[in-house]
């Protein structure tokens, strides 16, 4: 399994090119990047059936208090999976710019956690 992420995007102007050539090469591909906007995803989409492959879209819902209870927690341990803290401000740039998935073939996860009082 090939895991595509932002860094690697950023690394590389040509990513989707090479992300589609190793596709078709492997059964799975997961790409975990930020698809806030619903055209950055069908994008994504188009070019995975392109080479033959078939997208998953899984859309992790959580609720924003938890969300950012989790982040508050990652925060506080500075370690790899928590390289900066995600302020209250990035993190409502973040919602505001979020386009829900709905009618794209999602699914969708939910996590039964309430945030802690």
């Amino acid at each position: 399994m090939l895991i595509a992420s932002r860094a690697a995007a950023r690394s590389d102007p040509n990513w989707s090119k090479n992300a589609s050539r190793v596709a078709v090469s492997l059964l799975d591909v997961v790409v975990d990047f930020r698809f806030l906007q619903r055209v950055r995803r069908e994008h994504c989409k188009r070019l995975i059936e392109d080479v033959g492959g078939r997208r998953r879209l899984r859309y992790l819902k959580v609720d924003p208090a938890l969300l950012r209870q989790r982040l508050d927690e990652r925060s506080r341990r500075f370690d790899a999976n928590a390289a900066f803290p995600i302020t209250q401000d990035l993190l409502t740039s973040y919602f505001a710019d979020f386009e829900e998935p709905n009618g794209e073939g999602e699914e969708v996860l939910t996590s039964p956690l309430r945030p802690s009082s």
